[in-house]
């Protein structure tokens, strides 16, 4: 939308605002207003969209001549109907308006550094873009996501031991949420040892939401390495031809090659579980090396 239509949009819900006004429905009014407070999410949140994950993302001004035609818009009803105290509920939402702007300019910031895997900086900005929104599961996901990457392994338990604080499985609708969850919990279960069953748990509900996923191979890797480290394995066989079967966004070639293999098997949580079960890497390495083997045989 552009700024002129923008205007004119503005414009005529004005007109229908005084309208209503004059009529004195309150209820009308007030739908009305609520439709022009979702448009300028709308066209924040498809400015992001537009900018490859919101790379070097510069807050449009509209957005704030929105908020302040939002907030004008609302001393007008609260004005004109003489509610009580209005002033206040006017600061209330010129704070909330503020509180938004700022968490999508975090938020925007947070994506364009995941996007360029600078891990840290992306951590940073998505904690402080979680601390305005604590229930927003691809937040906490993405944060989870930037910490494990960047090695932050403590601060990536403590984050998932928050989110998870009080709730079980049912509480979280995002898989792959569930499933840095349940790397939390297998990163604690080396030295915790009733923590490996809630992490099967959480690694085997997100697999079973996540199978046909463009990163399937990603859930079914975490799983065979759960199976690895627990010792079972033929199980953990499962797991790895499950995860060579599906498809993987980490790597252009399906086919992962042996100098792969063994990017991934360096990864901090592995070396962390193999410091306590010592077979476990030569374990994974025997099994790489003959799937490859027999996949090179004529």
């Amino acid at each position: 939308m552009t700024e002129s239509e923008l205007q004119k949009y503005c414009e005529d819900k004005i007109s229908e605002l005084r309208k209503d006004i004059a009529a004195q429905d309150v209820r009308i009014a007030v739908a009305q207003l609520q439709k022009v407070v979702e448009l300028q999410k709308d066209i924040f949140v498809s400015q992001k969209d537009a900018n490859d994950k919101f790379r070097d993302l510069k807050v449009d001004s509209l957005w704030y001549k929105m908020s302040s035609l939002v907030v004008a818009l609302v001393i007008l009803l609260l004005g004109l109907f003489g509610f009580k105290e209005w002033t206040n509920v006017q600061h209330q939402l010129t704070d909330q308006l503020a509180e938004t702007s700022a968490y999508q300019v975090e938020l925007a910031q947070g994506f364009s550094l995941l996007n360029g895997k600078e891990w840290g900086p992306a951590a940073v900005q998505l904690r402080k873009a979680l601390d305005y929104r604590p229930n927003d599961e691809t937040v906490a996901t993405a944060l989870l996501d930037a910490l494990q990457e960047a090695g932050r392994w403590p601060d990536f338990v403590q984050l998932a031991n928050s989110l998870n604080r009080g709730k079980n499985l049912t509480a979280f609708g995002d898989p792959w949420l569930k499933n840095l969850i349940g790397l939390a919990l297998l990163y604690q279960g080396r030295d915790q040892r009733d923590e490996l069953q809630k992490a099967r748990e959480y690694l085997e509900d997100s697999a079973s939401y996540l199978t046909g996923d463009p990163n399937e191979r990603a859930v079914r890797f975490n799983l065979w390495i759960y199976y690895l480290f627990v010792d079972d394995r033929p199980q953990a066989q499962r797991e790895f031809d499950l995860a060579n079967r599906a498809r993987s966004l980490e790597y252009p070639n399906q086919q992962w090659t042996l100098g792969q293999w063994m990017d991934q098997l360096s990864w901090g949580l592995i070396t962390h579980l193999s410091e306590s079960n010592k077979s476990m890497l030569p374990s994974a390495n025997m099994v790489v090396k003959a799937f490859l083997s027999q996949k090179k045989a004529p």
